[in-house]
């Protein structure tokens, strides 16, 4: 069940909107213990057709009433379109609990209020890249994983007009440029001007990112600002807090690289999978995989 909120969004109207359709009888809703209105996914694709219908032929209540007289069909109420915010929030919420984390947990260890991570999990807010990022390292996922299905197989190609789109939120846009099950995380990123990560935060592994267009100013460990331009790249190491914005007043977009919270392990696997393959083929020598560039990391065993 959705709250008038979240319902609004999905027909694009305002909430105050459906309470008018409401008393003219065109749409229904449900009660909560609490008194909260509450729509089934029926009742989204019913108000989805609603808006439609006044928008393209401007009939009156009465007659919308009587357009609709039926139930939404399957197909209908299969084929109405979740807002990212939603379904965003809805993939956090299970992996909340399913890792029997409380609200209270949760937000404790993101570093974030019980009600603000409620209101993401249900739609409402919109976390910028910073709070998202130190959800998905809470629940030990990675954002790729939280904003888009994974591809099940991996593609060599990935089309420019073939881009899954991750989402979009406070003026960045992230697009996938490689599906997979893959050791490197590479996404395009498109910024607004004013627009940027919401504040520091870090994560496990490394991360390199290119310029294409714009400008992007990055502040690593709140020390080190980097001003960076077409063509300019930059490579550092992610457990340092760090934060990004678009300085300029035309929109920037940036190649960016991640290795996921993961890499260590899988490297360390295929340096094993490797040396296997080698000894048998009679090569003399075993290949290890080199261990991330960083003090106090373990070297290759």
């Amino acid at each position: 069940m959705y709250r008038i909120g979240e319902a609004a969004r999905v027909a694009g109207v305002s909430p105050a909107t459906l309470r008018v359709w409401e008393r003219q009888g065109v749409i229904r809703s449900r009660r909560s213990p609490t008194g909260h209105r509450l729509y089934s996914r029926g009742d989204l694709a019913r108000l989805v057709r609603v808006r439609r219908l006044r928008s393209s032929t401007g009939v009156n209540a009465a007659a919308i009433a009587l357009l609709l007289a039926g139930s939404p069909s399957r197909s209908e109420v299969a084929g109405v379109s979740m807002p990212w915010g939603v379904v965003v929030g809805s993939r956090l919420r299970q992996l909340r609990r399913r890792l029997g984390m409380s609200l209270t947990q949760a937000s404790s260890k993101a570093g974030l209020s019980p009600s603000f991570v409620s209101m993401v999990e249900r739609g409402i807010a919109r976390p910028s890249a910073s709070t998202l990022r130190g959800l998905c390292a809470t629940y030990g996922t990675t954002i790729r994983e939280v904003m888009g299905p994974q591809a099940s197989v991996e593609k060599r190609l990935v089309r420019a007009n073939g881009r899954r789109v991750l989402g979009v939120a406070h003026g960045v846009k992230i697009e996938q440029l490689a599906e997979g099950n893959l050791l490197m995380d590479c996404q395009l990123f498109t910024i607004a001007p004013g627009a940027g990560s919401g504040g520091a935060y870090a994560h496990d592994c490394e991360e390199f990112l290119f310029v294409l267009r714009g400008r992007l100013e990055v502040v690593i460990n709140d020390a080190d600002r980097y001003l960076l331009g077409p063509g300019d790249s930059l490579y550092f190491d992610s457990t340092l807090p760090h934060s990004w914005r678009n300085p300029g007043r035309t929109q920037a977009a940036a190649v960016w690289i991640n290795t996921p919270p993961n890499y260590s392990e899988s490297l360390n696997g295929l340096g094993r999978h490797v040396a296997g393959n080698r000894r048998q083929d009679g090569v003399v020598g075993v290949w290890k995989a080199p261990a991330p560039n960083r003090a106090g990391a373990r070297g290759p065993r």
